[in-house]
């Protein structure tokens, strides 16, 4: 009868090749006290028996775990569970797992989860920084140990960084306002420090007659949030379009239009970034960003692998729905 060679343990391997546990461990392990020939006859037992030992063992023997860490700012936000199931589909193919951890919007945290991942050893990491400057020295610490690939957001350090072209996104966002009669456009973003809200304002400004402070809103509001009431008020009569840094704050925008006995988009258009599940449902045109693009590059980068990624970032595609609809 065939062997099961998944119950194949370092005992049967000890036994047929005629040696103790001791030594095959010393084979397996890589360790010296073999000689060659003895090690060559462990591993020709262990590879005919088909012993594959456990992750550990594999880990003793190669230095290496097979997982990845992978740190998000705050898992609350729908885009990262999105982010985090194409860096899943991305892995399949490596047969390498996944270790991932949630930063909670908070840089304490986020380096409390980075260290606990070396400690456990994994091969790289990817992380999508909570705040641009405070992120840095954590991202610093892992890449002197383990590589370090920055996606979607980026923090002030020398690990390379794969993310969309925001500035394009933003032209295309403000063009399709425009061609749908609406002039008077505000921007809604996240609290200083997130570098794709300061990006997309940076870009919004550009492309927009925007330069006024007073239609850029970039603090006091963060994922799950509601948009200051005190802000909106003050810009309601003199906008006729939103563009938001997220769909989350989108839909906190919408609701909050609703409150004030506003049509949405009958009197305010809104368009929003990350086309998630969240867009859909609430009818909201987004900029969807390409994440198997973006999930691809950043796990060939992190395994040392060359990448051709455009200097600007990956391009958005900007998909129409009822939010931003022309006006009867």
């Amino acid at each position: 009868m065939e062997r099961d060679r998944t119950r194949v343990t370092i005992h049967d391997v000890a036994r047929e090749a005629g040696v103790s546990i001791a030594t095959v461990s010393r084979v397996l392990s890589g360790s010296a006290g073999a000689g060659d020939s003895v090690r060559a006859r462990v591993l020709g037992v262990a590879n005919d028996l088909g012993y594959r030992g456990n992750s550990v063992a594999r880990s003793l023997r190669s230095r290496k775990s097979n997982m990845l860490g992978l740190v998000v700012p705050n898992i609350t936000n729908p885009f990262f569970p999105a982010l985090i199931q194409s860096i899943e589909g991305g892995l399949q193919a490596r047969k390498d797992g996944l270790l991932l951890a949630d930063a909670q919007s908070t840089p304490a945290v986020e380096a409390e989860r980075v260290r606990s991942m070396l400690d456990r050893r994994i091969d790289a990491l990817l992380i999508s920084p909570t705040d641009e400057e405070l992120s840095q020295a954590i991202i610093d610490e892992a890449l002197a140990h383990i590589p370090v690939v920055q996606l979607d957001r980026r923090a002030g350090s020398s690990a390379p960084y794969v993310g969309v072209d925001n500035d394009g996104a933003v032209r295309d966002a403000v063009e399709h306002l425009a061609s749908q009669g609406r002039s008077r456009v505000a921007f809604v973003g996240y609290s200083g420090g997130v570098s794709t809200s300061e990006a997309r304002i940076d870009a919004f400004v550009k492309y927009s007659d925007a330069g006024a402070s007073e239609r850029i809103l970039r603090e006091e509001i963060g994922d799950g949030e509601d948009v200051p009431a005190e802000w909106l008020d003050s810009v309601l009569g003199d906008i006729d379009a939103v563009i938001t840094s997220s769909d989350l704050i989108a839909v906190s925008l919408r609701d909050s239009l609703f409150d004030r006995g506003l049509r949405v988009p009958e009197d305010i258009a809104i368009v929003s970034f990350d086309n998630t599940l969240l867009a859909a449902a609430a009818n909201l045109t987004s900029i969807q960003q390409p994440l198997a693009e973006v999930a691809r590059a950043a796990i060939e980068l992190v395994g040392g692998n060359a990448m051709d990624i455009p200097l600007e970032g990956f391009p958005t595609t900007l998909v129409v729905r009822k939010s931003s609809s022309v006006r009867s």
